[in-house]
């Protein structure tokens, strides 16, 4: 019994040595809460600008996010407080960002200091819509000067000078479901290519698998539906300058039509629906875009194998939604809202060949949007989160990072998950009749 023990003994304190010299391997940084300046339409900027960071900034298996109780500690405004700051909180890099809204405007200061002497500085003002690409492109900076990260910033190395090691986190995913598409010809080392694929069950013991040869242009969205009416399925891909139309021939894509989108600076798209709005079995397009900080969607026909307008410069963003009770998909509309991007009320809309027509309103949890939202049946599993139950307004709030929330209303059954307008939080809306 006594060898039982001791072995037992080495083991656990093999797993334990192993497991500290594992978590001492790679270094930690801290963001630390974000200063936020202006109105409270656009507050959610301080936590989703935090939680952006702590995502941009991770190098796996070298630097890693922490958490920490930081929100009394102040910025520090010089290099030797920055590095008190890192010794004192026990983390290897800091990050502290101040943002400033004005509008639409978005103005950010973003520092980052490492203990191993780094330091980087950004200011920008941009539109709350290119706020994303300004911290992503920050973060890569911030990664090669401060974390000196080959490849990254001012470090930036064509792809064969790095290790096999170093390029490790651009490696193809391990679902085998999804296939990397070619890299040949790429010379950013960060870039990969992800092909539209599908998935084919070519027998019960031998799953087939398919991919579409390379597309060379950049994608906003991609739905695969009936839009000419003959029984069978097309592919219609949202592109930076057209709307593509392909068919599966032969093993690979057939292109079919393309459509001519306005390209312009101010012009962002959204979302490509696909709903047979009529039920002629042809079904119709809806391209969903935001113009000068305005919702502008417009609804085609590809009937015929030939992209034609029904409605143009229509002012409410449209996507499709499974709502109740037969949860089959339905397009539903939103409106700008007056003192944010989005109303407060949402419709289930129809489209009569000439106009959209409002039909019912549509319930919604906060921040849900046409973009974000969706239903789902009552018989909802929410896994292993624990939770803990609010007594005044019955709703469940789980006590684990993903903020997901189930209130009661006095409606039908249903379900709505929605992820809040500001990417940072999910919320599960539940109503129940009592």
């Amino acid at each position: 019994m006594f060898k039982k023990i001791g072995a037992f003994s080495l083991a656990l304190l093999f797993v334990l040595t192993a497991s500290a010299a594992f978590a001492q391997a790679g270094k930690q940084f801290l963001v630390l809460p974000v200063k936020y300046n202006g109105p409270n339409t656009y507050k959610y900027l301080k936590e989703g600008v935090r939680m952006q960071l702590e995502k941009k900034l991770t190098w796996p298996g070298q630097y890693s996010p922490v958490k920490k109780d930081a929100g009394d500690v102040k910025f520090p405004s010089s290099e030797a407080q920055a590095l008190r700051l890192c010794d004192q909180l026990g983390v290897d890099a800091l990050v502290w960002a101040s943002v400033n809204q004005m509008g639409s405007s978005t103005g950010v200061i973003l520092e980052a200091a490492g203990r191993n002497g780094n330091k980087w500085r950004g200011e920008t003002q941009v539109n709350i819509n290119e706020l994303p690409l300004w911290l992503e492109s920050s973060a890569e900076n911030i990664q090669g000067e401060v974390y000196q990260r080959p490849g990254y910033g001012e470090k930036k190395k064509s792809l064969e000078e790095l290790t096999s090691e170093q390029r490790g986190d651009r490696q193809a995913p391990q679902n085998s479901s999804i296939i990397a598409g070619s890299s040949e010809g790429v010379t950013q080392p960060k870039i990969m290519t992800l092909n539209p694929n599908f998935r084919y069950e070519g027998g019960a013991q031998t799953p087939g698998r398919w991919r579409s040869q390379t597309l060379r242009f950049p994608s906003y969205s991609m739905v695969v539906g009936d839009g000419d009416g003959d029984g069978e399925n097309e592919v219609f891909v949202l592109g930076k300058d057209y709307l593509h139309a392909y068919r599966y021939k032969d093993g690979k894509l057939e292109p079919l039509a393309k459509y001519d989108l306005v390209s312009n600076p101010s012009t962002t798209y959204l979302r490509l629906s696909i709903i047979d709005m009529d039920r002629d079995g042809a079904a119709e397009l809806v391209i969903t875009s935001r113009s000068y900080d305005r919702p502008d969607s417009s609804i085609l026909s590809f009937k015929g194998g030939k992209f034609t307008e029904l409605k143009t410069s229509i002012r409410e963003y449209l996507a499709t939604m499974n709502t109740p009770p037969t949860y089959q998909p339905t397009l539903v509309a939103q409106s700008r809202g007056r003192r944010g991007p989005f109303s407060d009320d949402m419709y289930e809309v129809t489209f009569n060949g000439k106009e959209l027509v409002r039909v019912a309103k549509v319930p919604r949890p906060p921040y849900g949007t046409v973009f974000s939202m969706n239903y789902l049946p009552t018989r909802v599993r929410t896994r292993s989160w624990s939770s803990t139950r609010c007594s005044a307004c019955a709703c469940i709030s789980p006590t684990s990072k993903a903020s997901i929330r189930a209130r009661r209303h006095s409606t039908p059954r249903w379900w709505a998950l929605s992820l809040t307008t500001s990417s940072t939080a999910w919320a599960a809306c539940r109503t129940a009749a009592r």
